[in-house]
């Protein structure tokens, strides 16, 4: 892959032309793996994202006394002693 001195000083110059460059000489196969490997990698990050709001937001819930927030639950108007069970 590297010939002489002056290609390896290049290779190494830029960092991605280091992972491009093997790229290109492990062929087709390892490019496939690779664009499905990063794939992967952003899907495993969109749910890390995403559970991590999700527990962020459970805390946050978890934090609202249950006084207050059966306080907003029903209209203003409407007497507790008004309201009718579910059937």
């Amino acid at each position: 892959m590297v010939l002489c001195r002056r290609g390896l000083k290049r290779l190494l110059s830029d960092s991605q032309g280091c992972g491009s460059a093997a790229l290109q000489a492990a062929g087709p196969a390892a490019r496939a793996a690779a664009v499905q490997h990063g794939a992967l990698a952003g899907f495993h990050d969109a749910f890390a994202a995403s559970a991590l709001i999700a527990l962020v937001s459970i805390g946050f819930a978890l934090l609202i006394p249950d006084e207050d927030a059966a306080a907003t639950m029903r209209p203003r108007d409407v007497v507790a002693a008004e309201v009718e069970p579910a059937a």
